[in-house]
């Protein structure tokens, strides 16, 4: 794309017409904008490009009738007011004049600037959107509406924008497009937008959580709105608005880190992260630093608060001072997912008390007059003085009411009603006090939610929406003065979603979250004045990847040398234990094995990664590490019937019979539904010859697991030599169902079918072992015998004489041969038979017998 500046002092339409000798001429008006001093900017993708003159000739005299159709300014919207310190934004237009060419742009800039004109073909194609592929899934591709390809794109250079910011400081300049046809000489179409610069900076750097959108459903329908496996894909990044993209500052976390917030200087950060052994209610607070270090010791849970009941710690934040942090804790939420990731979650508690955490004495205490358990109190922020909390309030209630109807989709009618009250408190140093209603933020049928005191302490700004809180369809920004009044809705709001705000540290911006372009959620600012004015939406560009969500924002009072990365040892111990379990998955077992073993150096009493640990050092064979690992394991978290089964596993594999049998008693003992248990106890009395205990562990393990193919195929077996093979056909059956190639099990089938006379059942698998195993004379022999008894007794002859062909001396062969021809009445062949079986085998009492039959029946 080329941008090409001509800056003139003095410029006269005739000179320019003289010197392209050419008039343009036609139908209506001139255009006639002013082009003395003008300054013309050619940006085309193209390369037959204008001169200088051209430009300012089309300024004047392109002609243009008295109405044209209006082509409509997407963004930015009328009178938005643009930070002075911020990137060139993305003019986005839509002309529905099918002949327009290119499009003339003008900028009124002051009188001594004069005017700037840009001619662009404003291309969309030039800019293509920035995917990032590892978050792409079949669940969450965005395809760009019609009218979304429709609209035209122009974004000014930086030159152009700086000289547009510096001429519209505290006035409007108007920004008009005109769209040109028949070679640029007709004006077809016509849109305007006046936009000025804010003197007032923001001052400050965004902080947020850059997210991909992937809700994963498993084979049991569990939805999750981000799969395990796809949590390192969050980023953390730190913007400036002066640049034209943000910075990472924190990536690849193993586990789940969440909100966050800072100090009012900034120097402290606060942020949710999981825990060793998942503790969800984990929290870390640490000082900002170039490089921020969060170690273990800068790491609390608000578990702690309350050891007999599990909390998360609902919307922590950070006071003023960074002394204190407030939380809702022993909460209980509701909470839906959807595989739909444009909204993909409802969240929002219906129980839970506020909790003070003071860094200076290490404790959690409740805030008095906000742990009234007949209410739900959270989502607390505090004034700026730190003397104040406003937090929201509503009659507690179950999350999932009885006879509830599971919503499917965000503001899914069937979602718990649930409406919050705003209400503050004093703080009191963690005294508490009384809650007051705000008025203006409360008991309005809304659920009124998130909560943001100014800087300066004049205003508040709160959502409002019909239910809930977070990620709410229909919710919307309301400002109201901090002690209370008449509450205004905000002109920022945009269509769908406006929600998650932080002001700027000098009260006069806010930085929201909105999905009004995209369903990827993207960040606004908006100005506010010192009456609480504010203005439309302005869009953070370049924040991240097109189809990942800007997610959290907050305003960080810092500069941006002050935070260039976050590192967290504190859950080292969990990206060692993700890697070697990816390891482990992948087959890589001596890397996985490496990994984990220097997770458990960090933590290591974290039984997950010993669990894990463990079942690697089995699967390479590393049978008496793996048993100490184990006996490790239950020592950690105690005894724990999976550990217990397979540490009877490996000492059974290392020949430890009795040691083995009482981990597997042990294991019962403690979930005696454990079916891998009973399989393998069953297995080891099976081998030891002790049928009837291997019969009653065995028929254990199917009660609890009916269809596990093991216990059925062992069962079978032990029932089969146990003389009951009317028990064990049924059981053997199953197992052969499950893996159809078992060729013992096969044969142990087939021949309780001919023990029982039932032929028929046994031919086809005498059957298919006869083609797989051509030379064994058993299975033909077999074969030969029920095709005779079910009076097939050409096919058998055939079988039989290929068993002698094979080996002549197996003398049952001849026997069955000769009872087949019998049956068909050839005595004497018959009789042939027998003989040469007595021959191999005097002693065969059934050649004998036959002989002396067919003798008699002759």
């Amino acid at each position: 794309m080329l941008q090409k500046y001509s800056w003139k002092k003095k410029t006269t339409v005739a000179g320019v017409v003289m010197a392209l000798g050419l008039l343009i001429t036609g139908c209506g008006r001139p255009l006639d904008l002013p082009v003395d001093g003008a300054i013309p900017v050619l940006d085309l993708g193209g390369s037959s490009l204008p001169s200088d003159g051209e430009i300012l000739e089309i300024a004047s005299n392109a002609r243009i009738d008295s109405s044209v159709p209006r082509l409509i300014v997407d963004y930015p919207l009328d009178h938005s007011v643009f930070p002075p310190e911020i990137v060139a934004p993305n003019f986005r237009f839509l002309d529905r004049e099918k002949h327009v060419e290119r499009w003339l742009i003008h900028i009124d800039l002051t009188p001594e600037s004069g005017q700037l004109y840009v001619l662009t073909d404003a291309d969309p194609g030039r800019k293509p959107p920035v995917i990032d592929e590892r978050c792409v899934t079949d669940s969450n591709v965005c395809k760009p509406t019609a009218r979304e390809k429709a609209v035209r794109q122009w974004t000014p250079n930086e030159a152009t924008w700086k000289m547009i910011k510096a001429a519209s400081v505290e006035r409007d300049v108007t920004v008009t497009i005109y769209g040109l046809s028949e070679n640029l000489r007709r004006v077809v179409s016509e849109g305007q937008v006046a936009i000025r610069t804010s003197a007032d900076a923001l001052g400050a750097l965004l902080f947020y959580r850059d997210v991909p959108l992937m809700p994963s459903e498993n084979v049991d329908g569990v939805v999750k709105p981000l799969a395990q496996g796809a949590l390192p894909l969050i980023a953390w990044r730190l913007r400036d608005v002066s640049q034209p993209e943000s910075k990472v500052v924190m990536e690849g976390m193993p586990t789940c880190a969440n909100c966050h917030s800072f100090s009012a200087d900034g120097a402290t950060i606060g942020m949710d992260m999981d825990g060793p052994s998942g503790d969800k209610g984990a929290y870390a607070i640490a000082r900002v630093a170039p490089e921020t270090v969060i170690e273990s010791d800068d790491v609390f849970s608000w578990n702690d608060f309350n050891p007999d009941r599990v909390t998360f710690g609902l919307f922590s934040r950070v006071s003023p001072n960074g002394r204190y942090v407030v939380s809702s804790v022993d909460e209980e939420v509701f909470v839906a997912n959807y595989v739909d990731y444009r909204f993909l979650q409802t969240f929002y508690p219906t129980r839970g008390i506020l909790a003070i955490y003071d860094r200076e004495k290490d404790t959690i205490t409740p805030l008095s007059g906000a742990d009234d358990p007949a209410f739900v109190h959270c989502n607390a922020t505090w004034s700026p003085d730190g003397s104040t909390l406003a937090f929201l309030r509503a009659s507690a209630r179950p999350a999932r009411p009885a006879g509830m109807i599971q919503p499917t989709y965000s503001n899914d009618p069937n979602e718990p009603r649930m409406q919050y009250d705003i209400y503050t408190i004093p703080f009191n140093d963690g005294r508490g006090g009384e809650p007051l209603l705000l008025e203006g933020a409360s008991a309005n049928g809304k659920s009124n939610s998130f909560p943001k005191y100014s800087p300066d302490g004049r205003w508040l700004v709160y959502v409002q929406a019909q239910n809930g809180l977070l990620m709410r369809p229909d919710g919307e920004l309301f400002i109201v003065p901090a002690q209370g009044g008449v509450a205004r809705k905000m002109t920022c709001n945009t269509d769908l979603m406006n929600s998650w705000h932080s002001w700027s540290p000098n009260s006069r911006w806010l930085v929201f979250s909105s999905k009004s372009n995209r369903p990827y959620t993207q960040m606004f600012l908006t100005h506010i004045d010192e009456e609480g004015n504010d203005t439309p939406a302005i869009l953070v560009p370049w924040s991240t990847a097109d189809n990942r969500a800007v997610n959290l924002p907050e305003f960080a009072n810092i500069r941006p040398e002050e935070l260039e990365k976050i590192l967290t040892p504190a859950v080292d111990y969990r990206r060692l234990l993700d890697h070697g379990a990816s390891l482990r998955d992948q087959g890589d077992l001596e890397a996985s094995e490496e990994a984990l073993r220097q997770s458990l150096e960090l933590r290591p009493n974290f039984s997950e990664t010993r669990r894990i640990y463990a079942g690697v050092l089995a699967e390479v064979g590393k049978d008496d590490q793996a048993i100490d690992a184990y006996k490790e394991l239950i020592k950690v978290e105690g005894e724990n019937s999976k550990a217990l089964s397979n540490l009877g596993f490996l000492l059974n594999r290392k020949g430890k019979v009795t040691e083995a049998v009482a981990a597997y008693r042990r294991s019962l003992e403690l979930e005696p539904d454990n079916a891998s248990a009973d399989l393998n106890l069953g297995a080891i009395f099976a081998k030891l010859g002790e049928d009837e205990k291997a019969v009653n562990h065995l028929e254990q393990a199917l009660e609890s697991e009916p269809g596990n193919a093991s216990a059925h195929r062992i069962l079978g077996l032990v029932l089969d030599r146990s003389g009951h093979a009317g028990l064990a056909i049924p059981h053997l059956e199953r197992a052969l169902q499950a893996d159809p190639n078992q060729v013992n099990l096969r044969r142990k089938l087939a021949l309780s079918y001919v023990r029982l006379g039932r032929d028929e059942d046994a031919i086809p698998h005498l059957q298919w072992l006869s083609e797989r195993q051509p030379r064994d004379v058993s299975v033909k022999n077999s074969l030969g015998f029920a095709l005779d008894r079910s009076g097939h007794h050409e096919e058998a002859i055939e079988q039989f004489s290929t068993v002698v062909a094979i080996d002549p001396g197996v003398d049952s062969a001849w026997v069955n041969w000769g009872v087949a021809l019998a049956g068909l009445g050839r005595h004497d062949e018959a009789r042939e038979k027998f003989r040469k079986a007595l021959e191999i085998n005097p002693g065969n009492s059934s050649a004998v017998n036959n002989l002396e039959k067919t003798g008699r029946e002759r």
